[in-house]
């Protein structure tokens, strides 16, 4: 067999047809006369006045546009010729044509039909129009200059001049194939005067016939009949012209093989080989400005990119067929086919870069098994169904016979010609009276997956009519039983009723009762697979009308349960449904067999749908895009179980009255998770299902009617969810548990037996993972909210335990960098921490997170001096005595650490005063002396520099000062040059200079805390011992003497003496 049938196809097409017509033809004629012509300008102005503005077509609309159509038109209805010669001039017109365009003329009988009479003026112009067959176009005398005539066709492009010295005086004939791209070029001057002619055939062939293509058409026969039973893809044949066309669509219907025509574009970019400097783009039809020495085509120095697109893909009669599995194979023919041959477009944009495009028509061939093009590409069955059409005997011929045979096999492939093969072969069975054909018509038309409806009462009636029902009956008993449509065999068996005659009692009527009888047995006997709940409500009708609801759960229950399958138990829910609505909605009286052979039926299909039905399923989420995250970061979702068709399910059973298999179903779903719990896949959906499942069965139980004790295995349940919902937190960290997670483990422990060891088994998953401040707190807020809510007594002894747990662990300092350093937490930080504790574990809690805090390296001034305004402001919040626990102590200890660091000992008062006395000594009023001088008397400073003052001055200021200054200050020389001098006070004498201000901030520090009332009973006896150096002379002696006077306000005190 020969595979390659496109090289085949190119040899036959290129050597043995021998037809040698052009696509185009142009003639300038000079015997026909003026004929009232040639038109004036002021002629052709009256004519323009009497005619419109020439439309085109633009999709499924006519419209006028001038950019794309600027031209004059009158309706061949206006127009007459008053010279005898031009109907002979004509005639020859159209032979000289035909014969150029490669038309047979005795075959096509061609006719010219007047179409429009055109005026294009100064600046008119035309694109493509649309003709018949082939248009002619025939220019009348008149001066004009321009309006060229450019066609293209099959890679062919010819340009036609019919303005010349002479218009005024010569007729100029033009004709070309209607699918022949053509332009009239602007009208540079003048009026140019047109007649256009549509080119009709008066035949039935679809295309010119051709002269001789005996040796063609047999080859081409051989190649397709081979190709048409091989396993081929499809491949492109070069040429679109019609007369090979016209041959290969007889060939199709006589053989069987599909045909289509459609658009080629090859696309082609790159960088272009020029200078960068013209940008110059050429037209539609890859012509350039007439005459324009400046047009050139611009190479490609490089092409980068290559892609080959099918367009505009239709059938021989121009219907679009639209089939996306329509792709490109090409091995590079066609790229050296399109690029010899098509029509070429440029965009050339200078630097940046150089685009090409190549069109080009192909005819597009393939096998009608292929699934391209749908059902309705087979030129062989639409070559059978014409045939069909015209029967004139009542015998079938060879050919005919051929027909129905071949439609019968390829009925079924068919869509939109599909009813119209169908009425043909049974129309065709009953001419003839052959019902051996109508059999095979019943076979073939309606198949055990093929609608019975395609066999109408009318073709049984005629049937009927013709073969006698008997003879009927026995084609139409194997179709009923062997068809899959539940639905459609029953409708079928009751429509056969129609073809009962108005005499009832007749034998036929009889034997046609006595078939619908026996075929509607057979078919409520044998159920089919069933895909919807229509067919399974169907036949549960028929069989409630025969025999009620024991006959349904004896008859059509079994068969129910037997085609179930996880593929249409949605259908099997639905019907469950319609089922338990009908009989709680029917009012008719029934006696008690039948009542319980409805809770039979229903038991049953709750039963065949919880063995069946799936429960462990994934959530459907909606998958968004995440193209701008990194790489690095994307990570698979975790999948969430779905616990809504567990939780609808377990409703369902107690709603239609059968809580024994809720139950049932409970336990059932309790097993099922122990066993998928280590599972890699559906371990994932457990938790999710089972913390939602939990409490809504528990609350279904407890809700309906009458109240029934939720079953023992929701304990179980429960705990498995949270022992799966740890073991896949297990590595993760606290900071993966999410809030709401920590709430569904709460909420399914919530009024089971076991809620207290199941609470405990959540503290200790929280406990069992790698601890996180966040996360911890997180957790303990939950428990702590159910608690302030009174859910359970339970919590009021597990949340203080937790909040034990944080106050130990949470840390009280974070990471600063990137090199491990770390931070004391900020105020900001540590207050929430605090309060928490405060909150869930009450004062000894909180208590235990002071002692931390207090005992940590904290900065007293910058962290913990700012607590004591948080402490008061608990305090308040919570309206506690500031006096009493939890808050007296830290407080105290806050005051005591920073009179401890900040404060430190009394300073030696009197060697302050010497050193006062000393610096007054120093005479000296130098810029130096007098630099170092107010240094001493400053302070808030420890040490000075006099930068590079000079060795002179260094030894002025050192001689001066030293012998006085000494015992106070260091005096060291500084090797730069010039000399420098630093001057240091020592320890004692910066404290003491310091100590008036120190007293100062202590004072506020005790002030921010609240009055001396306040003070003393924070710290009650040992008010003086501890606070002694802060406490002023009034505050001291009303300490000594509490009758005596009242103690003087801390903030009433503008001046603070030394001592």
């Amino acid at each position: 067999m020969d595979r390659d049938i496109s090289a085949a196809l190119s040899r036959t097409l290129a050597s043995d047809l021998d037809f040698q017509g052009e696509f185009a033809f142009h003639k300038t004629l000079q015997d026909l006369g003026i004929v009232g012509l040639p038109l004036s300008p002021a002629v052709a102005q009256q004519v323009i006045a009497k005619c419109v503005q020439a439309p085109f077509g633009k999709g499924e609309r006519t419209v006028v546009d001038k950019d794309v159509r600027d031209t004059w038109e009158m309706d061949a209805l206006k127009v007459q010729f008053c010279n005898p010669a031009w109907n002979t001039f004509m005639d020859r017109v159209i032979r000289e044509v035909c014969a150029t365009l490669g038309v047979n003329f005795d075959a096509s009988k061609p006719r010219a039909e007047l179409y429009k009479l055109l005026v294009y003026e100064t600046g008119s112009h035309s694109e493509k129009a649309n003709g018949m067959f082939a248009s002619i176009i025939v220019v009348l005398p008149s001066q004009f200059e321009g309006g060229d005539a450019y066609t293209s066709h099959a890679g062919v492009k010819r340009v036609f001049k019919s303005s010349r010295i002479h218009s005024m005086n010569h007729t100029s004939v033009l004709a070309w194939y209607t699918d022949v791209l053509h332009e009239i070029k602007p009208i540079t001057s003048g009026f140019r005067f047109v007649l256009a002619y549509n080119l009709v055939h008066t035949t039935t062939s679809l295309r010119p016939a051709l002269s001789s293509t005996d040796g063609a058409t047999a080859k081409l026969r051989k190649i397709f009949h081979n190709y048409s039973m091989a396993n081929l893809s499809a491949s492109a044949l070069k040429g679109s012209d019609a007369h090979i066309m016209a041959l290969l669509d007889t060939l199709a219907k006589e053989i069987g093989f599909s045909l289509g025509l459609a658009n080629l574009e090859l696309r082609q970019s790159g960088a272009a080989d020029d200078d960068g400097h013209d940008h110059y783009r050429r037209d539609k039809y890859g012509y350039g400005e007439e005459d324009s020495e400046d047009d050139q085509e611009v190479d490609f120095m490089e092409i980068s990119d290559t892609t080959l697109e099918v367009s505009n893909f239709v059938d021989p009669e121009g219907h679009p067929i639209d089939d996306c599995d329509l792709q490109v194979d090409d091995d590079g023919s066609l790229q050296e086919e399109i690029t010899a041959n098509g029509d070429y477009e440029q965009d050339y944009e200078g630097y940046m870069g150089n685009v090409g495009h190549y069109r080009h028509s192909v005819l597009v061939i393939w096998p009608r098994w292929s699934s391209l093009g749908g059902g309705n590409s087979d030129r062989r069955a639409i070559g059978g169904l014409e045939r069909l059409q015209m029967l004139d005997g009542d015998k079938p011929t060879a050919q005919e016979l051929e027909d129905f045979q071949y439609l019968c096999g390829s009925v079924k492939y068919m869509t939109d010609e599909q009813e119209t093969a169908m009425e043909r072969l049974f129309g065709a069975a009953v001419t003839w009276n052959d019902v051996n054909l109508w059999t095979a018509a019943c076979k073939a038309c309606c198949g055990p997956d093929m609608s019975l409806s395609s066999l109408t009462e009318e073709d049984l009636q005629d049937a009927c009519a013709n073969f006698g029902f008997g003879v009927l009956a026995h084609s139409l008993g194997p179709v009923i039983v062997g068809h899959n449509s539940n639905v459609q065999r029953l409708e079928f068996i009751q429509s056969l009723q129609g073809l009962i005659g108005a005499d009832e009692d007749s034998s036929e009527s009889a034997e046609i009762d006595a078939f619908v009888t026996k075929m509607r047995t057979e078919v409520l006997d044998n159920l089919r697979q069933y895909s919807s709940a229509e067919e399974l409500k169907t036949f549960t009708n028929e069989i409630l009308t025969e025999g009620g609801a024991q006959m349904l759960r004896d008859r059509l229950l079994p068969q129910i349960e037997k085609l179930a399958t996880v593929h249409n138990l949605v259908h099997l829910g639905q019907y469950l449904d319609w089922l338990h609505d009908l009989w709680t909605t029917n009012t008719a009286p029934v006696d008690d067999a039948d009542k319980m052979a409805c809770k039979e039926v229903i038991t049953k299909l709750l039963e065949i749908i919880m063995r069946m039905k799936e429960l462990f399923i994934p959530k459907t989420t909606n998958v968004t895009s995440d193209a701008h995250r990194s790489i690095y970061a994307r990570q698979p979702p975790v999948p969430e179980g779905d616990p809504s068709t567990a939780i609808a399910l377990i409703g369902q059973c107690l709603d239609y009255d059968n809580p024994q298999l809720a139950v049932k179903l409970v336990d059932q779903i309790s097993t099922s998770a122990v066993q998928h719990a280590n599972d890699p896949v559906k371990g994932q959906l457990v938790p999710g299902i089972l913390l939602s499942l939990v409490p809504a069965a528990k609350r279904m139980f407890e809700t309906c009617k009458p109240p029934l004790e939720a079953p023992v295995s929701l304990n179980k349940m429960a705990g498995t969810a949270i022992d799966t919902k740890f073991r896949l937190l297990a590595g993760t960290g606290l900071t993966a548990v999410k809030k709401e997670d920590v709430a569904c483990m709460l909420d399914v422990a919530k009024g089971l037996d076991n809620a207290g060891a199941l609470l405990e088994r959540v503290i200790s998953g929280l406990k069992a993972l790698p601890w996180s401040d966040e996360g911890w707190a997180a957790c303990l807020e939950e428990f702590h909210g159910r608690r302030t809510i009174g859910s359970s007594d339970l919590f009021n002894t597990l949340v203080p335990d937790m909040s034990k747990t944080y106050a130990d662990k949470v840390a009280l300092q974070r990471s600063a960098g990137y090199y491990g350093s770390s931070a004391h937490l900020s105020i900001e930080q540590l207050s929430p921490i605090m309060k928490l504790c405060y909150e869930t574990g009450g004062a000894e809690v909180f208590s235990t997170l002071m002692g931390r805090v207090l005992g940590s390296t904290m900065p007293v001034e910058s962290h913990l001096v700012p607590l004591i305004l948080i402490l008061k402001e608990m305090a308040g919040k919570y309206r506690v005595d500031l006096a009493v626990a939890p808050f007296a102590s830290p407080i105290r200890d806050i005051v005591s650490k920073w009179m401890a660091v900040v404060l430190g000992k009394k300073p030696k008062l009197e060697q302050v005063k010497q050193y006062a006395e000393e610096v007054k000594k120093i005479r000296c009023s130098c810029a130096h002396c007098l630099q170092v001088v107010r240094f001493l008397q400053s302070p808030d400073q420890e040490s000075s520099t006099l930068s590079r003052i000079g060795a002179n001055a260094v030894k002025h200021v050192i001689g001066l000062q030293v012998g006085r200054m000494g015992r106070f200050v260091q005096y060291e020389t500084v090797r730069t040059t010039p000399q420098s001098l630093k001057v240091q006070k020592n320890a004692e004498i910066v404290r003491a200079s310091r100590w008036k201000g120190l007293l100062a901030k202590g004072r506020q520090v005790l002030q921010s805390i609240g009055d001396d009332p306040t003070l003393r009973n924070i710290w009650g006896n040992a008010y003086v011992s501890a606070l002694g150096p802060l406490l002023t002379k009034e505050q001291l002696e009303y300490a000594q003497h509490p009758r005596k006077a009242a103690p003087v306000d801390p903030r009433d005190i503008i001046e603070i003496d030394s001592d």
